[in-house]
């Protein structure tokens, strides 16, 4: 789908401009979700880069996260929370999931940065 509505726009992006070629970075690409575990670390991943990218300075900063339907901080319906947080018997299980990661993505932006 992506790779359809992208390849749409390149080519009417490349048509009133006259020009040809790939407009954004690069093409569409996906992984495959093949287990639960790393599903749940996909998820903390997604959760936390606003935090770890210096957009804001708590989770709770980023209102366009379905991170704060995750940890009760409001109650979403865009998400079904249900194949994450069965994992988590309350929301503030997964906030603390998240938390315990935090140094370690730190670490690793500003290995990625040297």
């Amino acid at each position: 789908m992506m790779r359809y509505l992208m390849n749409g726009y390149t080519n009417i992006f490349n048509s009133r401009y006259n020009r040809s070629g790939t407009i954004l970075q690069g093409p569409f690409r996906s992984e495959s979700i093949d287990s639960e575990n790393y599903f749940i670390h996909l998820s903390r991943y997604i959760h936390l880069n606003p935090l770890v990218a210096g957009i804001v300075d708590s989770l709770e900063d980023w209102q366009w996260s379905s991170c704060l339907d995750y940890v009760g901080l409001r109650d979403g319906t865009l998400c079904d929370k249900k194949e994450i947080m069965s994992d988590f018997k309350y929301p503030n299980e997964y906030r603390e999931f998240l938390e315990n990661d935090i140094e370690r993505m730190f670490a690793v932006k500003n290995l990625e940065m040297e």
